[in-house]
């Protein structure tokens, strides 16, 4: 049968390979670079030339295709122009970087939109240093004009492209050395009776949070942080480049990467050894696989090397808000490892020193400088807390029971005797007796004692011992990245008085009230409730003190909302005595667990699962030091509410 032509060239276009949607994306790069800044314009001259015959070198043996903006050609006009050919010229899905290298400043803001007063800029060709003569900045690149540019391009390449902004350039830093060369200035473009806001830090050059379903994901790499400058490197090969541009070029070149975070923990790493001084930052999508439509999602939380004193001992930036405590043992691995136990570590640490947001590690072995100073350090045993009691001793009339005691002591290394800062006050009262009473003077016994051996016995077993567990699960606080849960306190009759504000209830006696939970993480978790309250006693309530369970009424599945019942089956709870401050402790787990048992047990069991053979070292005493077991990352979790009982 013969077929029409018209019939035959369609059905030869539908036989055709589909080239446009399985096309490779296009990678495109614009380089602007000014070296030589017209003598009038105030700006002095600098290396950018370098920085961009470097990049292109490697962008071009990247699949790049490279386009230069230089000197005079890189006026704002032409850079703008540039940017909009690009836009034109990009389809979706394709991937675009532009680099800039240059001068920046701080222009006074004509827009309004910033709390400093202050617009941050990109120094062209064509732009002068000072404010004054009929110059006010117009022919600066302020940060608005470049984002919007860079939207335009965004929307073009669509969801499924990338752009990528590197920045060798900064807004601040006081030109004084003779020796370089600083790519900026902290003369602030504005006139001279203007006040900027210093109260706060500086914006963002671009607006990395502008996250849309039509725009590409954006990265952003800057040579320096908000008020650092930016100085020229003198290069092994007797040449100057901006340091961005020095260690962007040379990682690219050198190393396989997987996500801008990789990328940019390796330029880190480079620019400490040639600008030791200067933070680079990197903000945007940076857990996104490059050249691929792929976020990386960490099976956990990692931390970074901020500083190395020596091959034994480094510097990350977590510390104790991060719950990284003195005796958190750390794994170290290549950077860009996102999924750490499936490959060795580099070498392994324990955390000997914690601040809030900076830890000291001592590794377990000496390694080189330039491998340690990119790795990821990964949790691998996180510490629950001090598990040290203090003890002061007041007996001038009974030094025998006081021997007696320090003589029992020995049997329990983590119970110390001090002379001020106790937790623990035992003395002797007016009456003769014996009292033993907390830091904030809560009375647990008062007796009279015959036996020195048998008296020091009794406390050390059955009060000090209570206390012991009561001190340690009253400061336990340790919120886990991958088990998440709410902990909230509702009153049962809404009472115009009640108070709930972020872990804090005020409730009279007698009052009821619910008790809800939520997992707010991604994955399954068994929970256990305790009554921490002000008499030192601590008291199951989920599961309760009696009664069977089935590790099912334990369980909260993601995104699930409980409210927690009593033994009796009974959903609201009543606020009683003892007066003061009660704490509800919920501990979330992975797996099914029963706190009743090593609560009443002496802290001598054998125990599988990680946190129990945590409780059961703290609850011992008889330890040495201040760290209990290793807790590995996603074992746990601990949601708090102090309710104060009126």
């Amino acid at each position: 049968m013969l077929l029409p032509d018209f019939q035959i060239f369609v059905i030869c276009l539908c036989l055709l390979p589909n080239w446009h949607t399985h096309a490779q994306p296009r990678k495109l790069a614009l380089l602007v670079g000014i070296s030589n800044y017209p003598a009038s314009s105030g700006w002095k001259n600098l290396h950018s030339a370098n920085d961009l015959a470097l990049l292109k070198e490697v962008l071009i043996g990247h699949g790049y295709d490279v386009q230069l903006l230089e000197d005079g050609n890189a006026t704002k006009q032409g850079i703008l122009e540039a940017l909009a050919q690009d836009a034109l010229a990009l389809q979706p899905g394709d991937l675009f970087h532009f680099h800039f290298s240059g001068h920046g400043q701080q222009v006074v803001d004509t827009g309004n939109d910033e709390f400093d007063g202050l617009d941050e800029a990109l120094v062209p060709f064509d732009a002068k240093a000072f404010y004054g003569n009929g110059y006010t900045g117009q022919n600066h690149l302020l940060d608005d004009e470049l984002r919007m540019a860079l939207i335009r391009i965004r929307e073009k390449i669509g969801p499924t492209g990338q752009a990528f902004v590197t920045l060798d350039a900064c807004h601040s830093g006081t030109a004084t050395r003779s020796m370089s060369v600083c790519r900026g200035t902290d003369t602030i473009l504005a006139p001279p009776d203007f006040q900027p806001n210093d109260a706060t830090d500086l914006d963002d050059m671009l607006d990395v949070e502008d996250n849309r379903s039509n725009l590409a994901p954006i990265v952003v790499f800057s040579a320096t942080s908000a008020r650092q400058a930016n100085w020229e490197f003198p290069a092994p090969d007797g040449k100057r480049y901006g340091p961005l541009s020095f260690a962007l070029s040379k990682v690219m070149d050198e190393k396989p990467q997987t996500t801008f975070k990789g990328l940019f923990d390796e330029v880190r790493s480079e620019m400490a050894v040639i600008a030791p001084r200067q933070t680079p930052c990197a903000e945007g999508s940076v857990n996104l696989v490059i050249g691929e439509n792929k976020i990386f999602e960490q099976e956990s939380l990692h931390f970074e090397v901020v500083r190395i004193g020596n091959k034994s001992e480094v510097q990350i930036n977590g510390g104790l808000l991060q719950q990284i405590r003195p005796g958190t043992k750390l794994f170290f691995y290549q950077p860009d490892t996102w999924h750490p136990g499936k490959t060795p570590p580099i070498v392994s640490g324990i955390v000997s020193y914690s601040e809030l947001i900076r830890a000291d590690v001592e590794l377990e072995a000496p390694i080189d400088k330039e491998t340690i100073a990119p790795a990821w350090a990964f949790v691998a045993g996180q510490q629950l807390g001090d598990s040290r009691l203090f003890i002061q001793l007041h007996l001038p009339n009974h030094k025998a029971l006081e021997d007696e005691f320090k003589n029992q002591l020995t049997d329990f290394p983590n119970v110390i005797l001090v002379t001020e800062n106790f937790d623990l006050l035992l003395e002797e009262t007016e009456a003769g007796q014996f009292r033993l009473s907390t830091y904030d003077e809560v009375v647990l016994c008062e007796e009279t004692f015959t036996t020195p051996f048998a008296d020091a016995a009794y406390l050390l077993e059955e009060v000090i011992l209570k206390f012991f567990r009561y001190k340690f699960l009253k400061e336990l606080q340790y919120e886990d990245p991958w088990l998440k849960v709410a902990l909230n306190i509702i009153p049962a009759n809404e009472p115009s008085n009640f108070n709930y504000d972020n872990g804090f209830a005020e409730l009279e006696v007698g009052e009821q009230f619910f008790i809800e939970v939520t997992n707010k993480g991604d994955k399954a978790c068994y929970i256990n409730l305790l009554d921490i309250q002000p008499n030192a006693i601590v008291t199951p309530l989920v599961p309760g003190v009696a009664g069977d369970f089935q590790p099912g009424d334990l369980l909260l599945e993601p995104g699930q909302t409980k409210r927690l019942k009593s033994n009796n089956g009974i959903d609201f709870w009543q606020a009683d005595l003892p007066l003061g401050f009660d704490i509800l402790k919920l501990i979330a787990t992975d797996e099914p667990i029963d706190l009743r048992a090593i609560l009443a047990a002496r802290g001598n069991t054998k125990e599988a699962n990680p946190l129990l053979q945590a409780f059961n070292s703290a609850f011992s005493m008889q330890q040495r030091g201040a760290h209990t077991e290793s807790l590995p990352s996603g074992a746990a979790t601990v949601a708090s509410v102090v309710i104060r009982i009126r």
